[in-house]
């Protein structure tokens, strides 16, 4: 097999993000949700408008 290469070279002076992609059912779910992870150290977020 070959090897695979990064495209990036790793960045080792900025911390990693470290996020979850999710939603619920209703705005209040995605809402509780998101503000119980960004206090338990998540440092980003991507949020699935479509669920």
């Amino acid at each position: 097999m070959g090897e695979i290469k990064d495209t990036e070279p790793v960045k080792k002076d900025r911390p990693w993000l470290i996020r979850t992609y999710s939603g619920h059912s209703s705005a209040q779910a995605s809402n509780e949700l998101y503000r119980t992870n960004l206090k338990r150290g998540q440092t980003g977020l991507s949020v699935a408008f479509d669920l």
